[in-house]
């Protein structure tokens, strides 16, 4: 592919789906399905995204038949996404040659062999959703996949954990945790110093005036969450490593890495403590590197799980 022009939100969210699928931490989610078979169930599985994207997590879990009859809350602050998750959602149904999903209202309800689930969208920020009353003790799973760096986790923890009913688990999956690195090393003194500044970006990032992310989110859940009445069940490495395989990217992970470099050069462009010449170089020669399938990315992240002490 070239270097693109624009970029897609959605698009990313649709590429990195492959990445994210080898990723996610194989003994974790091991134990998801083992902890939600132990739920003591007196109605239908409910289960609450928040920052749900286009549906690809909806789509795991269907796959891994974790889902029988419940209903499906996804919660994400962009419309666009929301409806293109419908969409992506109808042609995953219709691909596994189930019935096609009905429509009650804005939900689908999915009819397949072990049950039906009613799959309902809000577009809301989810900062503000989890202090909606009407919606605490009400959760049996609580999912955040990519989510939770983006948030301010001291004010955000507390109030998420209070909307899973009592023994209802948190499956949080891709929390980064303050390792980027970009291979080849073109200079090591700027490659160190361009990976620091755009950690300290995402520590620095608010919205509206108030924090909104930390570059190592993995590794303080880890203690934020038993500080807030959280039994950890599992924690495991879920790095994103992105390379070529017989000179060339899967699927369209091409466009992600083209995607993360651009973010880079967004967040980073202008700052202070680099040099605009230098550091344009950079850019442009990480995209060149995409495109002739010789760049590897690597992010650290931890996922875990967690239930809600009773």
């Amino acid at each position: 592919m070239s270097i693109p022009k624009t970029y897609s939100y959605i698009r990313y969210l649709a590429a990195k789906k492959t990445i994210d699928d080898r990723s996610l931490n194989h003994a974790v989610r091991k134990s998801l399905q083992a902890n939600l078979a132990t739920l003591n169930l007196a109605e239908p599985l409910k289960i609450l995204e928040l920052g749900s994207g286009i549906g690809t997590m909806i789509e795991r879990f269907f796959s891994w038949e974790l889902l029988s009859d419940g209903h499906y809350l996804c919660v994400d602050i962009d419309q666009d996404s929301i409806e293109h998750s419908k969409k992506r959602i109808v042609q995953w149904v219709s691909a596994q040659g189930w019935d096609p999903p009905s429509f009650e209202g804005e939900s689908l309800c999915v009819d397949h062999d072990r049950g039906r689930i009613k799959i309902t969208f809000q577009c809301a920020d989810a900062s503000q959703f989890v202090l909606d009353q009407s919606f605490a003790g009400k959760w049996d799973l609580i999912v955040a996949n990519a989510f939770m760096d983006l948030i301010d986790l001291t004010s955000f923890i507390p109030v998420l954990v209070r909307l899973a009913r009592p023994g209802g688990l948190l499956y949080l999956t891709l929390n980064f945790d303050g390792i980027t690195s970009f291979l080849p090393v073109i200079d090591e003194v700027l490659d160190a110093q361009i990976e620091r500044l755009y950690h300290q970006s995402m520590d620095r990032r608010s919205v509206d005036g108030q924090p909104s992310g930390d570059s190592q989110t993995g590794r303080k859940l880890l203690t934020l969450l038993p500080a807030s009445g959280v039994d950890l069940l599992a924690a495991g490495a879920s790095d994103w490593v992105v390379h070529p395989k017989d000179g060339t990217y899967v699927d369209d992970e091409a466009y992600f890495l083209h995607f993360i470099i651009n973010t880079v050069a967004q967040e980073l462009e202008g700052h202070t403590q680099l040099d605009p010449t230098s550091f344009q170089a950079w850019v442009n020669q990480r995209h060149n590197q995409i495109e002739s399938s010789n760049l590897v990315y690597i992010a650290h992240q931890l996922d875990l799980l967690g239930r809600v002490q009773t």
